[in-house]
Parts: C-alpha cells; structure tokens; sequence
C-alpha cells in the first residue's frame, strides 16, 4: 500500500512539472511575441524624409528653428508616417554642394525640400532636385527676388506673385471707384502674370483700362510723344510697372513737360520701388505703391513651411512609393517624374494658417498672397515712403489718398477720406428745403447743394469744389439747400462709422437713371462719369443699372399692405372629384374596367376557373362579377363578390387591389389639401396685381408713393395708371 502511495506522488510530482515547463514556454512564447510586434511595428513604421538647405552663414540659427517645428509637430501631430528632418547648409563650391546633396537624398527617402536663400542657391537646388522628382519650397532672398522666374514645375514659390500683386491693385483701385486708369507696361514685363491678370480682372464694362505698351530702349522723343499723348488734360490715375530705369524716365519727362502737376495719381509696382535718395529725387510727391507685407520675418516662414510640408505629407506612403524613386547618377531618371508630380499634388492641395498669413498654393504652385501694405512717397525735408494703409484679404484700410484732380494740399490738411455723393429728394428717404431765413444755413440738416444748368462732369467738380472752398462764382452757379430724411440719417451714420467726409449734391436732372439710346441719365450717369463716388436714395435695383453699377443691399422694405374682402365662393356639389383631373379620373375608371375585362376573360377560359365547363361549378364568374369585384375595391366598399379561381385571374385581382391602396392614399391626401387651400389667404406681390387692378383707384396714397420711390414711373405715366 505505501508502495502504491509512493508511485502515485512521484506521478504528481512528474504531472505538476510538465504542467510548470509547458505554463513558462507559453509565457516565453507571449513575451517574445509582443516584443517582436513592437519592433515590427516601429520598423514597419515608414519613414518620410523632410529637407533642408540653409546659406551657411544663416544655417546655425535657421536650423534650430527648423527642428523646433519639426518636434512641435511631430509632438502634436498623430500619424502612421514617421517623419525625420535634417538640414544642410550651401557648400560655396558647386561640385561639393551637388555630392553632398545627392549623398543625403540617397540616404533619405526625402519626400519634398524647405530652401531659403539666394538666386543662385535656389537655381541651383532645382536643377538637382527636378530630376529626382523632389518638389521644392523656396523662398528668395536679395534684391534679384522680385524678378527671379524659376524653371522647376516641382517648385513652390513661398512669395507673391504678379497676378496677386495685380489683384490687390484692382481691389484697392475699386474700393476707391477708381475706374479710369492708364497702364505703363514696359515690354520685358508683358509676361509677368500682372498684365494678363489685369486685363481678365478688368473685364467688366465699368473699367476704363488704357494700356501702353513701351520699349525699353524707346528714345526720349518717343516717350515725350507717348506721355503727351495720355497724361495731357484731365487728370488720370497713371500706373507704370516697368523696372527703375524706365520709370525714373517717364517721371523725368512729365516734369519736364509739366504734366506732373495736373495732379494725376501715380501709382508704381514692386518693380519700380526703391529707398535709394538719389533715385527718390525724380519722383513726384504722392506716388503710392502696393508692396507684400515687409513684416515677414524669415524665422515665421521656416515655421509655416515646416508645418505645410508636414501636414502635407502625413500619410504620404499611402499614395507615393518612394522606394522606387531612382537616386543621383543613375540612368532614365525620367521615372521620378510621376513621383514629383504626386509630391506636388499633395503640397499644393494642402493650406495651413500660418503666422505670415493663410498659406495656400493655386494649381501653377503660386502662392495666393493677401496681405500687403499700402506706401506713399513723402517729400518733407527728406525723402521717404510713409504707410498709409493696408489689404488684408477684403479688408482695405487706405488712410490719406489722393485723388486724382484733387490738390494735393487739400488732403495734408485731414487724413480723412472725401467722396461726392449724389442724391435725388423724394420722402421719406430725402427731403429737401431751403436753408433757414433767420442765420440763412442748415441747423440739424445736412447740407446739400442744387447745382444748375445740367453741368457736366467738370463743371460739377469744379462747383462743388467752389463751395468747400467758399467761393461762389456766377459762370457756376449752385444753390444751397438743407437734406434730411432716413437715406441722408444713414449717410451720416456711416461717416461716423467709417471715418470719412463727404459732399452732397441733388442730382440736376430729379432723375435716378435710365438707359435712352445708349446713354444714360440721372444718377447713374454721374456715377458712370465720375462724377460721383457714390449714391444715396430710394433707388430701385433693376437688371440693366446691375450691369454698370455696383448696389448695396437694400436698408428698407415698404411696410404698406393692401386690404381687400374675402369672397365666399359656394360649394360645388362636384367638388370631391378636385383634388383629380379629369384624365386621370378617366385613367382610373378605364383601368378598371379594362381589369373586370382581363379576370372575366381569365376566369371564362381557364379549366379551373368558374365557368360551366371547368370542373363542375355551381357558379359562373361573368363580366359582371368582375367589375363589381374592381369597383367596391376601389371605393372601399364591402360588397358580397365572387372570388376567381384561375390563377391569372387571382394575380390581376390583387394587382388591382394593390393598385386602388395608392389611389386612394392619393385622393385622401388631395382632398385634404384641397380643402385646406379652400380657406388659405391671398397673396398679392404688388399694386400693380391683374386681381386688384380695377380698385386702384381707390388707393391713391399708396401707388403714388411707392411709384415714385422705388418703381419710378414718369408722372404722366402715374396720372395714366391712376386714371384706368
């Protein structure tokens, strides 16, 4: 017995260490198998080279802001994509730059490249990075930046470009109603992008846009003729974009010729600016230019660039296969081209709100720049550019400009902006009187100006111009009188509101404006010629003044209403068939009909069906049994009918009850939207409705102040209108 004992411990001793040594294999295997997906996972992780190139005196301090913005990112960033930075600086030997760039693209997968630096740096880059399908972010330093084209479709331009620069000039021009301009286009620049921008820009009917192309070798005789030409007479916004050289010419002789002092509005692009002295002495006191925002700092653009590429390129594995991109010195580099071209995709399809401003890129890899500032040249003492406003995408701030034909004294006195408003009296919107008797002004009123004879646009410059300055001349004669009313108290309000001064005048013709053989009338005409800036009145907004002026939203809806007596009509005894048409209650009752037909056909001529010589029925299913059957289904009625026996006959029998659930689902609801509409109001959309045509006449008030207000019939076509 204690033998039996011994050999059964000795089993569970045996059992008790295979179950321990199977338990701590298992364990080993779970361990090793969790380690080993960890380091599979960080080396299956890819990893996405991100570059760049530094000049070497910059490089210590460029390249610690680009790692700082590579770990921001990568700390609150969360990607699959694992993306490693390293930055190299410009070797001054060109064959040593090129190894050493090639050596560190080889050994990275480097999905696109961040470069600041000089003209030739970047050339220079592009020429080894094309090839290799390596999309480049570049931002030019040095004076050669403006004009610089790089011939890389893989490059991204971290700067303006001509067609921005170009829509800022038009934005700035028509926030000013500045529609009248002369263009100076050097030839060498025809092909910039500002020209054809402006141009596609200008395209509507409101711009006056006269272009002069000129050489840049044209001799002094012919710039004299060209300028004579164009800025002789009335004063005109002039803008030249030629290089120094030629525009420093054109200044020369319009002094010379004094056409300088007709005070035209000079404006210069990017281009033709400088700060040298020596230059600035030929330029005439209030030339304006619009420059990209100066306060962008290199260290916030390596900072937005580094967060564009990387949110770029998160995720990129996804769709390029680096690992196939051929590396430098091998032969048919021509396949890295799709790769560039997937590359570039990916960075001009991303934006990010970036410290200089929203970066984005247009499908040519341009940058769509929105930010600028607004200079003008100074001469007082010494020579220098002077801020005076800025655009930040729709926000146009100008402070201080001059208009053309304006003097330029005027507008040194106060910085505030000055406009010519033209208005036409008609209550409540604008009344007018005359000034008070007793001290002969306006005490609360605003004052406004008639002005006689119909002048035209010079003449009504020149009076108005006349009476801010006190004068009263009898060969322009003007009369004063005192405005008020909701338009003018809006007017008033939004000089206050937006800081700028202005002149009212009563249009001389009391019309608003209408188009008679081409030409047009009223307010609209001063606003077409210049004249005026702008329009304050009960003007009506109709599609042929939409095509050649610009309206504001309307501030005011008539609250007029027109009472009329209901009339009860009596119910028709048909008036349940209303909610269908006639044909469709043909369509129903056919339908039917047509269905008793087919079951009576089926049921008559099928062995089974109920007729006299199919198996032995008592009954016969007829015509009658059929279209007694289609119709108490159809009005819902529980007659007693026979039930078909044949098969065809019992499919059509349900179809047609199928078909009578949505028949009469849809006469229930017609039915009830046809007594609902029986009790709705009536709406009528104005005076002039067919349905109360014949009782105007009993609303004299009403047309005749909304007809003058805001729809502006003659009053012979008023009187007409009243009297049938």
């Amino acid at each position: 017995m204690s033998e039996r004992n011994e050999d059964l411990s000795e089993l569970f001793s045996r059992a008790n260490s295979i179950v321990y040594c199977i338990f701590m294999m298992y364990r080993f295997l779970l361990n090793s198998i969790v380690t080993l997906s960890l380091v599979l996972g960080v080396t299956l992780k890819p990893n996405i080279g991100i570059g760049a190139v530094f000049e070497p005196e910059y490089y210590e301090h460029y390249n610690k802001l680009f790692n700082r913005a590579l770990r921001e990112q990568e700390l609150t960033g969360s990607s699959q994509t694992h993306l490693e930075g390293t930055a190299i600086a410009i070797k001054p030997i060109l064959s040593e730059y090129i190894k050493k760039f090639c050596t560190y693209a080889n050994n990275h997968d480097i999905a696109a490249i961040l470069v600041i630096g000089s003209e030739r740096t970047i050339h220079t880059l592009n020429v080894i990075a094309q090839p290799l399908g390596i999309p480049v972010l570049g931002y030019m330093t040095g004076a050669k930046a403006i004009n610089a084209q790089v011939h890389n479709p893989f490059y991204l331009r971290l700067q303006p470009s001509k067609a921005d620069h170009a829509r800022a000039f038009i934005q700035f021009f028509q926030a000013n109603f500045w529609f009248n301009v002369v263009l100076l286009l050097e030839e060498d620049l025809l092909f910039d992008g500002l020209y054809s921008e402006m141009m596609k820009t200008s395209k509507d009917s409101k711009w006056n846009l006269q272009v002069e192309i000129i050489a840049v070798n044209i001799t002094i005789e012919s710039l004299y003729n060209v300028t004579l030409t164009l800025l002789s007479g009335s004063p005109k916004l002039v803008f030249i974009h030629s290089n120094m050289d030629l525009c420093k010419r054109i200044f020369i002789v319009s002094e010379k010729e004094h056409i300088s002092s007709v005070n035209h509005a000079w404006f210069i692009t990017e281009n033709c600016y400088t700060r040298n002295n020596s230059e600035l002495m030929s330029f005439p006191s209030g030339v304006l230019t619009i420059l990209p925002r100066s306060v962008m700092h290199v260290e916030d653009i390596i900072t937005d660039g580094v967060n564009l590429l990387i949110k770029a390129m998160r995720g990129v594995e996804k769709y390029v296969d680096l690992k196939k991109r051929k590396q430098c010195f091998e032969r048919d580099l021509d396949s890295n081209e799709e790769i560039g071209e997937q590359l570039h995709r990916l960075i001009i399809s991303t934006n990010v709100p970036g410290i200089t401003g929203h970066i984005q890129f247009d499908q040519d890899g341009t940058l769509n720049a929105q930010s600028f500032d607004i200079q003008t040249f100074v001469k007082e003492g010494s020579l220098y550019w002077r801020d005076i406003g800025y655009i930040r995408g729709g926000d146009i701030s100008p402070f201080g400009i001059i208009w053309p034909g304006d003097p330029i004294t005027d507008h040194m006195i106060s910085s505030k902006k000055k406009y010519r408003i033209v208005t036409n009296p008609v209550k409540p919107f604008v009344m007018e009187q005359p000034p008070n008797a007793d001290y002969d002004g306006c005490a609360q009123d605003t004052t406004c100006l008639f002005l006689e004879d119909n002048p035209d646009k010079m003449e009504t410059i020149q009076m108005i111009k006349d009476f801010e300055a006190g004068v009263f001349n009898e060969s322009r004669p003007y009369e004063i009188r005192c405005c008020r009313g909701l338009s003018i108290d809006l007017l008033n309000r939004l000089a206050s509101d937006l800081d700028f001064e202005y002149t009212l005048f009563i249009v001389s013709d009391k019309t608003y404006g209408k188009e008679l053989n081409g030409t047009w009338n009223g307010m609209v005409r001063d606003l077409m010629a210049g004249t005026a800036h702008m329009a304050v009145a009960a003007m009506s907004i109709t599609p042929s003044r939409v095509k050649v002026i610009d309206f504001t939203d309307p501030y005011f809806f008539s609250g007029f209403s027109v009472l009329y007596t209901e009339i009860k009509i009596a119910t028709n005894m048909i008036a349940f068939l209303e909610p269908f048409s006639i044909e469709v209650w043909f369509a129903i009752f056919i339908s039917a009909t047509f269905a008793a037909f087919g079951m009576a056909l089926f049921e008559w001529n099928s062995p089974f069906g109920l007729n006299p010589w199919g198996r032995k029925r008592k009954t016969n299913y007829c015509l009658a049994s059929g279209l007694t059957m289609v119709y108490s289904v159809l009005f819902g009625h529980t007659v007693k009918t026979k039930s078909p026996k044949a098969w065809p006959s019992k499919v059509l029998q349900n179809f047609w009850a199928f078909s009578c659930i949505f028949i009469i689902a849809s006469y229930t609801a017609n039915l009830a939207a046809f007594i609902a509409g029986k009790h709705a109001g009536v709406t009528y959309g104005d005076i002039y409705d067919s349905r109360v045509s014949l009782h105007v006449k009993y609303f004299v008030a009403f047309p005749h102040i909304m007809a003058r207000s805001i729809d502006e019939p003659e009053p012979a076509e008023l009187d007409s209108t009243l009297n049938n």
